[in-house]
């Protein structure tokens, strides 16, 4: 049984400010290095990990480096491009209030859904076909997350549909040829006190 613990990023400063996130590389933020810390921590006592997979963006890589510190993973790193986050044209790095005052429906050069979710599905194709029967942590963004929460449960949770906390975890496993979602949007249960209630996507 193939085991994936997915992880959104800790919180940057435009999270914060809740600016539209796509493809900048936004480091994370002081409470987003706490946050990644403690999900570690967390993530430590579930051990053994056999690997973290990650985004190539800093924010995402950051945190898998942090935790993978706190879990003590003696496995090298992976960085997937296919993990990246949605690039959302013109309207990243706006609050949603300007993207209402610009915008009519989608945003000019944002990468097209059809293409997000190939790509997304490529990168759970390529882990189930390489870890068989592994236990990994997989951090990325809350788009891309998202799609596979959605590819997963038929669209009854994830894009569109749900609002995934930083630092949060989904877990998902591969088990009798199909892809099993076990939970979602989960918080290390000390993080409480570092989470706001409605973190920004």
């Amino acid at each position: 049984m193939l085991t994936l613990v997915w992880v959104r990023h800790g919180e940057t400063d435009w999270n914060k400010a809740g600016r539209l996130q796509g493809r900048e590389d936004i480091p994370l933020n002081e409470r987003g290095r706490l946050q990644a810390k403690m999900l570690g921590q967390y993530l430590a006592k579930r051990a053994p990990w056999d690997g973290i997979m990650t985004s190539p963006l800093s924010r995402a890589r950051e945190t898998a480096e942090i935790i993978s510190r706190e879990t003590r993973i003696l496995v090298p790193t992976v960085v997937m491009d296919d993990l990246i986050e949605r690039g959302y044209g013109q309207a990243s790095g706006l609050t949603h209030a300007e993207r209402e005052a610009r915008f009519e429906g989608s945003y000019p050069d944002m990468e097209p859904f059809d293409a997000m979710r190939a790509r997304v599905g490529r990168a759970m194709e390529e882990l189930r076909r390489g870890w068989a029967d592994a236990r990994l942590i997989v951090v990325a963004h809350g788009g891309t997350i998202n799609v596979v929460l959605s590819l997963i449960s038929g669209g009854k949770v994830g894009t569109g549909k749900t609002l995934l906390a930083n630092a949060s975890f989904s877990t998902t496993i591969y088990q009798d040829h199909r892809w099993v979602l076990q939970s979602y949007n989960q918080l290390a249960p000390t993080m409480a006190e570092v989470n706001h209630p409605l973190d920004q996507p």
